[in-house]
């Protein structure tokens, strides 16, 4: 529904069908960040169990008011300010302890210094806005790191009336495509929620989260031993169109609260018209379901479907994802990428 058809209707209409947007925008970052991670908007923070934070998130600090100003990072981490790129303006994350040389052949599908920010409609109407940002590679101990952030908020007549502001960063193995730690901090109107999730290489997994509500809390999981979250699982994504039409990946993405198993399917070649101009497109079809720890299927969930398109460059931009919600097809749609030389 166009915003502009929101001014006729009648105050309470108004506050009903926001209402249902607002709704809509928390659903669609459960269905399209927890299944292609990122952790924008809603998304793998719902209804956690409450868990202590000990040292302080990456990305716990008070996120700037302005829908339109860049996610903080902790100043004492923070690199010196660089020359910004036009479109678009996006922080770049912390930087790992240790810088290291470009590894010379990746498996990680992101650009270093990459810089994406998408609109997130509902029924046509802008509700949110979500950005990722991708840093320089560094040294984690005896691993090769890069750190990767995202953020999702709401905007307009949804900001109005849910105030929602979804924050992410992870360190991730730029060989194995897999997350060394995630952090995640959301804001749900007054209630603040922050986790962080520290990986092994054999599935054990310390969870520290503090919810303002609840308290804090920390436990040690076990959980199946090549588990994504949602930053890594949009790598994932991206990488499927490397192999040949009908080809399948499944893997599980775990955020800290629920675990997923997410298949995408490489389906077709397409063109489609973007803000970046006409271009051709891969399609991913995807599915999303609840699993156990241990990568198990819950037959008894439902499972979330979605559709994403990557330009058919080398870039692999993610140009658009939809999934459908009670109240209508819900989309993440490109609006600006650049790339930090």
């Amino acid at each position: 529904m166009p915003v502009g058809g929101l001014m006729n209707r009648s105050p309470r209409s108004c506050v009903l069908v926001g209402m249902q947007v607002a709704t809509s925008g928390q659903r669609l970052a459960r269905a399209v960040i927890i299944t292609l991670g990122a952790s924008l908007g809603g998304l793998a923070l719902a209804d956690p169990a409450p868990m202590a934070v000990k040292a302080r998130p990456v990305l716990a600090s008070r996120s700037n008011s302005s829908p339109n100003a860049a996610p903080e990072v902790d100043r004492r981490t923070a690199p010196q300010a660089a020359p910004q790129p036009s479109v678009p303006a996006v922080a770049m994350p912390a930087p790992v302890p240790t810088p290291a040389e470009k590894p010379t052949r990746p498996s990680l599908w992101f650009r270093f210094g990459e810089r994406i920010e998408w609109s997130l409609q509902v029924r046509g109407a802008e509700g949110g806005r979500a950005r990722l940002a991708v840093g320089q590679p560094g040294r984690l101990g005896d691993r090769t790191v890069v750190a990767v952030k995202g953020d999702a908020r709401t905007t307009g007549i949804v900001e109005s009336i849910k105030h929602v502001v979804e924050e992410s960063q992870s360190y991730l193995d730029v060989f194995s495509t897999l997350p060394v730690i995630s952090e995640i901090r959301g804001e749900h109107g007054k209630d603040i929620v922050t986790g962080k999730v520290t990986r092994a290489d054999n599935g054990q997994a310390e969870v520290l989260s503090a919810r303002s509500k609840t308290g804090e809390s920390k436990q040690t999981v076990t959980i199946y031993p090549r588990t994504h979250d949602g930053l890594s699982a949009l790598a994932m994504l991206r990488s499927l169109p490397s192999l040949r039409e009908g080809s399948t990946r499944t893997f599980i993405v775990y955020t800290g609260v629920k675990a997923w198993r997410v298949t995408g399917t490489y389906s077709k070649r397409e063109v489609r018209t973007t803000a970046l101009g006409e271009m051709e497109v891969f399609r991913v079809d995807g599915l999303a379901q609840r699993s156990q720890l241990d990568g198990t299927l819950m037959t008894d969930k439902p499972g979330k479907k979605f559709t994403g398109w990557f330009s058919a460059d080398r870039r692999r931009v993610p140009v658009l994802f939809e999934a459908d919600s009670d109240y209508g097809k819900v989309s993440l749609v490109v609006t600006g990428y650049a790339v930090d030389k």
